[in-house]
């Protein structure tokens, strides 16, 4: 039978806070694991970095130009084939658990099955359904802005209560395929976090707050980075140390609370008999600041943003650890996937496959 996929996909994670990238301060022991059993692309790149872009192209293997999706308001037509049509169609149960950040009504764009849906789904013109995103907090805390650093520290938020949500599902999907079945399945776990809010659990909070380095800043940067900064009301007055510090505390806090709850869909891939035939890719849909050129978050064409970090493990190619230094993108996954699966790219896709890299 063909190999089962399953891609687990955060959101705002640097490919600079991970152990095996070489980050001593940041645990990530369960990332650690699926990279030191795989192939890790040490030079991967986002399709934008911005959600909803990025995403996007990481879905269709286009470029956000192409895709005619620029922002985080704009939608994907569903005209244009996704890896989950072409997986489909060649027979794959496929599967979105949480977060795409789909835009528009159409919220599967080739996915037969969704456990859960998106954090706050809607389309333009719908109003949100439920109660407030935020009660503690203002919701411009999720975007990037002064006060998104202002209100950071210690607690919890609706979006670490998805997360878990999303967990739970996954485990749940995973369990349900153990016995084996008639047809593999590619299957997404999409995560919210570490997005901000830069607000952590307390634990690991603490442990965070007296380590972290404060980045060194430029003194004579381009206008370009000074009209960002300006733009979200950090260049004037600048950042305070204090609160850069426990910004990326938090951040760093979130990163080893994904990796937790990535640890466990991990082993529930293992504790149901699916290793040996599952191909397991990490990825994030962008980097993150993280402080660096005394910026924070996204929108940026400096590598700590645009750079994201991408792992494969493959058991039937190898079960050691091996990284990939050529430039990967995510308009690259959707003809690489389609290979290893055995089947063939549609021809709207512009990324090429690495296949023979990976072999």
């Amino acid at each position: 039978m063909p190999p089962n996929i399953l891609i687990i996909m955060t959101d705002q994670h640097s490919k600079h806070f991970l152990g095996c990238a070489g980050n001593d301060l940041v645990r990530t022991p369960n990332l650690d694991r699926l990279a030191s059993q795989g192939i890790r692309f040490t030079n991967a790149y986002c399709g934008a970095p911005v959600c909803v872009p990025s995403r996007m192209s990481f879905m269709t293997s286009r470029t956000p130009s192409r895709n005619r999706v620029w922002g985080n308001n704009h939608i994907l037509s569903s005209g244009i084939p996704t890896w989950a049509h072409a997986l489909g169609a060649s027979g794959y149960e496929t599967a979105l658990i949480g977060r795409m950040h789909f835009v528009g009504s159409d919220h599967r764009h080739g996915f037969e099955r969704r456990p859960i849906g998106e954090y706050s789904a809607t389309h333009p013109g719908a109003p949100k359904q439920g109660g407030s995103q935020w009660t503690k907090f203002p919701g411009s805390t999720s975007g990037q802005s002064r006060v998104s650093v202002e209100i950071a520290g210690k607690g919890t938020t609706s979006y670490q209560w998805f997360d878990e949500q999303v967990t739970a599902t996954a485990c749940d999907y995973l369990a349900a395929h153990s016995g084996g079945s008639d047809r593999p399945f590619a299957a997404v776990v999409g995560y919210v976090l570490p997005h901000c809010p830069f607000v952590a659990p307390a634990d690991l909070f603490d442990y965070y707050y007296d380590r972290v380095s404060i980045p060194d800043v430029e003194t004579d940067q381009p206008p370009t980075v000074q009209r960002f900064r300006a733009h979200r009301n950090i260049l004037d007055p600048p950042l305070p140390e204090e609160r850069i510090r426990i910004a990326l505390a938090a951040y760093y806090a979130l990163c080893e609370y994904s990796d937790q709850l990535i640890g466990q869909v991990l082993d529930a891939v293992n504790e149901n008999g699916l290793a040996d035939n599952t191909l397991v890719i990490y990825a994030s849909d962008h980097g993150e600041m993280a402080g660096d050129h005394c910026m924070l978050e996204k929108r940026a064409f400096y590598e700590e943003s645009a750079r994201v970090p991408f792992i494969l493990s493959v058991p039937w190619l190898t079960k050691e650890q091996k990284r990939i230094g050529g430039v990967f993108s995510h308009v690259d996954l959707v003809p690489t996937l389609l290979d290893l699966a055995g089947h063939t790219a549609p021809d709207s896709v512009q990324g090429i496959s690495h296949i023979d890299a990976l072999e």
